[in-house]
């Protein structure tokens, strides 16, 4: 009994000395940062009209009228509304639960790999980063519901609401992907640019990236955690049970299949 209590001891403090887990306590307060930001951010979305979301809408109805050329006007309490091609840009469309996800995506991905105050700068740019990649994944999105509403590509049981929810989960997911890619890059280069070899040679987490399997499975975590787990926790799911149940299956489907090709590129990038 007292080995056993003293080789369970001696585990304890091995995965203590883990440097995932030197890691992780190193920059507690950062991760505790970011997690009061990203509780901001999902209660003022929770609790805002149109007009809370202006910060959001009215930038991203800006950018589709650049883009496309169709006029929006303001209307409060619904949105921005083209009559012209029955749109509107309401607060659905705001893209703030997309934003935390990049944002918590981004912050994470940095900190381990930062020193000093380099560390606050990188919050800094992890939210004005989440916000810029938002507002451009925003008005890709509206570009193609625009196109996708003209066609003729839903009937039956492809409703319109739908395949509009299909190309938003594909949407988000592949631009996750792209925030992810994005900000290994800017990491690794940051970091060489401080002399921070030694904490980018460091793992960041309880496995190591480069095993393909693991490769791409951050952005699924965040993904699914913001639009799955939460609405599961907090009980938003009984608001529409079917509707949520559908939901689920689409992102799992589609956010596995980006999973899946992933990896598959890794691994055959790998035996060239």
């Amino acid at each position: 009994m007292k080995q056993f209590q003293l080789t369970m001891k001696d585990l304890c403090m091995t995965n203590l000395k883990h440097p995932g887990i030197k890691l992780i306590r190193k920059n507690t307060i950062f991760y505790v940062l970011t997690c009061c930001i990203i509780f901001i951010l999902k209660y003022h979305y929770s609790q805002a009209s149109c007009n809370n979301l202006a910060w959001m809408l009215s930038p991203t109805a800006t950018l589709v009228e650049f883009v496309t050329g169709i006029d929006f006007l303001y209307e409060p309490q619904t949105g921005f509304i083209s009559h012209q091609c029955h749109i509107i840009i309401a607060p659905a469309c705001a893209g703030v639960n997309f934003m935390i996800t990049a944002l918590g995506l981004t912050a994470f991905s940095g900190f381990s790999h930062m020193i000093g105050k380099h560390k606050f700068l990188w919050l800094i740019a992890s939210v004005l980063w989440a916000y810029s990649v938002t507002l451009c994944v925003n008005t890709l999105r509206i570009m193609i519901s625009i196109f996708t509403y003209q066609s003729t590509l839903f009937g039956g049981y492809l409703t319109w609401e739908r395949i509009h929810r299909l190309e938003g989960i594909f949407i988000y997911c592949i631009a996750l992907y792209g925030v992810h890619a994005i900000v290994r890059m800017g990491v690794r280069y940051y970091g060489h640019a401080l002399n921070s070899k030694k904490i980018i040679s460091t793992p960041s987490a309880f496995f190591s990236e480069s095993t393909a399997i693991w490769i791409g499975i951050t952005p699924l975590i965040w993904y699914i955690g913001l639009t799955i787990i939460i609405p599961v926790l907090n009980g938003a799911y009984k608001k529409n049970t079917s509707m949520f149940i559908e939901h689920c299956l689409m992102v799992f489907l589609i956010s596995g299949m980006c999973w899946g090709g992933t990896v598959l590129f890794h691994k055959l990038r790998n035996r060239e």
